[in-house]
């Protein structure tokens, strides 16, 4: 079973030189160090290890506290970087860092977890700032969870649940193999899944509206389609008028009138718009969001250059989006130009920051898993007739771990963390599968 606690890798991001893109135009640029909160929340600690008992709620609300922020890493530009020393990286390194753990049950307001009686319930409060509750990283063989609860919809090949007034998301039980998993969608905006986040985290402080048409899913990768987006209903925009001078037809029922909300006159009608105003709602959409769009539709077409200068001009306006530069380099992978992909890559790993360790695999760009297949093979024949093959070694443990492929993974990025210039962005992908063999606390 997966686990997707954070490691924090050995090397010091903070110390790389920043290099210039060999492409005319920079993948990368500059750009401020944004603060970003991921909204990855830990399971519940054991009974011994707790304070006091964390407050269960059913699927409610109510204001918490906000957590201590994490600063997250420029994106840094990719070309040659520092050469720090090599970290070897063995079966048993990851029982000698226990300590990077230690914060993580601090960081979050709430989480789900099942019930011995097989109910979905939330521990903790769902708030404002931590819209999302956090999603274990189990899968369940049966649809109990589901079945055992009254609010779950039915909605053809999965299940969907309204668990906050604080969100505009809604979480859903979907099929994965022989068993069902879950995930988060906005049904208002869906169009399909682009990417899987291996670590589970996600920066829940994005509020671009590219990312709610294009989902991510936590730790496993469930389909790019298997929601189907609302329907488009057409809007009728005629007048209706009564022109021949007839009258309208009205109820004959009286009915008392409806006292807002609840049954109680005395309600706050201001605090309850307020609750239902959705923080989590996405900004206007901005040019790097209809360049974001575009380059997807382009990439599903099999136009991978157009799809990657697409991508490039959503990175240019947009250069705090640490996302945005693993499309990037999925895109110049797909045509052929490798070694701008590894540059680019590099750039996107060493971004994410290290205690909230994850990649967010591009996966769903493809509609077919079989040409995504066919490019991890050319990849690999270039990889084996290439002497000096690191950068191709780097993409090939990357695009392995986003298959969910680990032992291929871990061989290739081994081979390319013998590299100076590949050793950061390889040791902190070996990090993070050294996190996903952890065996999950109770």
């Amino acid at each position: 079973m997966l686990t997707s606690k954070s490691i924090k890798s050995p090397t010091d991001t903070k110390n790389l030189a920043p290099a210039r893109l060999t492409d005319s135009s920079q993948a990368v640029s500059d750009r401020s160090s944004p603060r970003v909160i991921a909204s990855k929340i830990e399971r519940p600690n054991p009974p011994g290890n707790r304070d006091s008992r964390p407050k269960t709620v059913a699927l409610s609300a109510s204001p918490a506290t906000q957590p201590t922020r994490s600063e997250s890493p420029n994106i840094l530009q990719a070309d040659e970087l520092a050469s720090p020393s090599r970290h070897d990286h063995g079966k048993n390194e990851k029982l000698s860092r226990p300590e990077i753990r230690r914060d993580h049950k601090d960081q979050y307001d709430s989480k789900i977890t099942i019930t011995p009686e097989k109910k979905i319930v939330i521990v903790g409060d769902i708030t404002p700032h931590h819209p999302r509750p956090y999603i274990p990283p189990r899968l369940h063989p049966d649809l109990v969870i589901v079945r055992s609860s009254p609010n779950w919809q039915h909605s053809g090949s999965y299940f969907s649940l309204t668990f906050s007034l604080n969100s505009c998301a809604r979480l859903a039980c979907v099929p994965y193999r022989s068993c069902w998993g879950l995930t988060y969608y906005y049904p208002r905006y869906h169009r399909r899944y682009v990417f899987v986040s291996i670590g589970g985290w996600w920066p829940y402080e994005y509020r671009y509206i590219r990312y709610y048409w294009y989902g991510c899913h936590p730790y496993y990768w469930y389909g790019p389609t298997v929601i189907s987006p609302a329907p488009v209903l057409e809007q009728n925009t005629y007048n209706t008028y009564n022109y021949y001078g007839s009258t309208a037809v009205t109820s004959q029922k009286s009915s008392t009138a409806w006292k807002y909300p609840f049954g109680d006159t005395n309600y706050d009608v201001s605090g309850y718009i307020e609750k239902i105003s959705a923080p989590d709602a996405p900004q206007f959409q901005t040019a790097a969001d209809l360049c974001f769009d575009r380059a997807v539709n382009l990439f599903l077409t099999g136009k991978y250059a157009e799809a990657a200068d697409q991508f490039r001009e959503a990175i240019r306006i947009s250069p705090e989006d640490i996302i945005l530069p693993f499309t990037y380099s999925q895109a110049l992978l797909a045509d052929g130009d490798y070694a701008r992909a590894a540059a680019v890559l590099r750039s996107a790993v060493l971004a994410v920051p290290d205690d909230q360790l994850t990649i967010y695999y591009p996966r769903g760009l493809y509609d077919k898993e079989e040409t995504l297949l066919a490019q991890i093979q050319a990849l690999q024949k270039a990889a084996e007739e290439e002497p000096f093959a690191a950068d191709f070694y780097l993409l090939l443990g990357y695009q392995y771990i986003g298959m969910e492929q680990y032992d291929k993974a871990a061989e290739y990025l081994e081979k390319a963390a013998k590299d100076p210039a590949n050793q950061p962005a390889a040791q902190k992908l070996l990090d993070l599968l050294a996190q996903l063999q952890q065996p999950e606390d109770d």
